[in-house]
């Protein structure tokens, strides 16, 4: 148990309720927080190593062939891709397109691709407009031609994973096929550039189609076995090995009744850091110190460039009851640095300074794909990899 309580109240208590944040209660299958800890650097040359080291103990970057220092060219593998802006990678939710104070979302994206040039630093203005293109393999009619499933891969962490006694990580898959209805699975994230207060998830129908009893979601190098939960036909994996995970990878999927999609989904890259200072510290005594200004919170990360964007969520929770208070969730683009805008953080008159955080950031990429289904539509890929660490507000 971490040693740090406040009002006898274990931190523990408040990650388990930290970690229904950004998640869909119908196609996620375990406890789903951010990726943290050591584990956003994963294996991604296959020599067997871990956490950016690779089997020789030398260290490497998040494509596993360069110095994990943070010195990677920023270029993209997914040139050209570009992402609806609709993603946040948790539930395949859609939005009402409500908008906070100084943080509109119209749950639309702009779509487009960003040449690293940015500061990454958030002013609050988009035109929220969606070009309806599509990134890596997907189907260039893009959601415009309406959605007729989802499937999403997730590869979540935790800072601090064995003072707050949760699992450093978690890598889950999901999938539905449903016939195309003309909205999105993840339409409630903010465009690209935005950030949005407590968006609500919501899924598109009750059920999707019996496909057969499983399917399995494929890499050249991974075979992962999905079961279907006949309540909603959707099919889900959990608790599965981290190894299964291949950075920048295409995936393929196939149905027991013999129903394939190639190239369903592209897995996202990996990391070699993430910032500010503390906030991914595993030392149980910095866990919870790291400042999160409400005048301007800035995040960064390295390498850039290499995916549709950043989620980032930061999760406040009051410092006397541990009550949940709310959640800002900004799109942000892959340029190495965001910054939360004070116009943000006022869109909560309950948020004070000293309240605890979990902020949390992954990289996300969406792809399209046609359904096989006679109903039409695309079917939206989605992966996300990240982590989550702990903070407090400060002015």
């Amino acid at each position: 148990m971490i040693g740090r309580t406040r009002s006898g109240v274990s931190f523990f208590a408040l990650m388990l309720c930290a970690c229904s944040g950004l998640k869909d209660p119908e196609l996620d299958t375990s406890s789903q927080v951010l990726q943290g800890g050591s584990d956003w650097r994963d294996d991604s040359d296959g020599d067997g190593g871990t956490d950016g080291v690779d089997g020789d103990g030398d260290s490497v970057d998040s494509d596993g062939s360069g110095p994990a220092d943070g010195s990677d060219d920023g270029s993209s593998d997914g040139d050209g891709t570009s992402d609806d802006g609709t993603s946040d990678g948790d539930d395949g939710s859609s939005d009402d397109g409500s908008s906070d104070d100084g943080s509109s979302d119209d749950g639309s994206s702009d779509g487009s691709s960003d040449d690293g040039s940015s500061d990454g630093s958030s002013d609050g203005s988009s035109d929220g407009s969606s070009d309806g293109s599509s990134d890596d393999g997907g189907s260039d009619g893009g959601a415009g031609a309406g959605v007729g499933g989802v499937v999403e891969y997730v590869f979540n962490a935790n800072a601090c994973a064995a003072c707050l006694e949760v699992p450093i990580a978690e890598v889950t898959a999901s999938a539905r096929l449903h016939p195309a209805m003309v909205s999105s699975w993840l339409n409630w994230m903010p465009s690209l550039g935005l950030c949005t207060l407590d968006p609500i998830p919501v899924a598109l129908g009750s059920e999707g189609f019996d496909l057969g009893s499983g399917a399995t979601l494929t890499s050249s190098s991974s075979l992962i076995p999905l079961i279907i939960d006949e309540t909603t036909n959707t099919y889900k994996a959990a608790d599965l090995p981290l190894s299964t995970w291949i950075n920048s990878s295409p995936y393929d999927i196939q149905f027991s009744d013999g129903t394939t999609v190639e190239d369903v989904l592209y897995t996202t890259g990996g990391f070699d850091f993430i910032g500010p200072g503390d906030l991914m510290t595993d030392d149980p005594v910095l866990a919870f110190t790291e400042s999160i200004s409400m005048s301007g919170a800035t995040f960064t990360w390295s390498p850039a460039g290499l995916d549709d964007g950043m989620l980032i969520s930061v999760r406040v929770f009051d410092s006397d009851s541990f009550a949940f208070k709310g959640e800002l969730v900004c799109n942000a683009p892959d340029v190495g640095s965001f910054t939360i805008p004070a116009s943000a953080f006022l869109g909560s008159p309950s948020f004070n300074v000293g309240d605890p955080v979990f902020a949390g950031i992954w990289r996300h990429r969406l792809t399209y794909t046609l359904s096989p289904s006679g109903t039409g539509g695309v079917i939206e890929g989605f992966s996300r990899k990240g982590a989550t660490g702990t903070g407090q507000l400060s002015p």
